[in-house]
This record gives C-alpha cells, sequence and structure tokens, in this order.
C-alpha cells in the first residue's frame, strides 16, 4: 500500500488507504471511472498445494514430512 493521504479524483477528500478511497468513489461519484484497488498477495502456501508436492514427493521417493498427516 502507499502512504500518506489518498485524494479523491472527484472531490477534495483524502484517505489513509486504496481501499477507502475505492469505496467512497464507488458510494459518493456512481458512474465515474473507479479503478479496484490491487488485492494483496497471498505468500502462503495452501495445503492443497503441500498435498501436491507430497505426492509427487511420495512418487519420487523422497521423504516429505507433509506425507504422514496429509496424504491418506
Amino acid at each position: 500500500m502507499t502512504a500518506g493521504p489518498i485524494p479523491c479524483a472527484y472531490c477534495t477528500k483524502t484517505f489513509k488507504d486504496e481501499n477507502a478511497r475505492w469505496s467512497h468513489t464507488k458510494m459518493r461519484h456512481p458512474g465515474k471511472k473507479n479503478p479496484r484497488p490491487p488485492r494483496a498477495k497471498d505468500d502462503e502456501e495452501s495445503f492443497a498445494d503441500r498435498a501436491v508436492q507430497a505426492e509427487i514427493d511420495r512418487a519420487c521417493g523422497i521423504d516429505n514430512p507433509d506425507i504422514d498427516w496429509l496424504l491418506p
């Protein structure tokens, strides 16, 4: 996220983050161009990703501690 106040493109209000600015523009200035702010990227690996990797490791004979508790 950007630091500092974020101004509304159509009035003089400022906001602390892009989501607040987006919500304001959507409600107070309908029909105006209002790009959605980018979503935060989820850097954590999901259980599904770990299960797939554990299955691959089991097939290759690689020791993976996830095999014991993620796979049947």
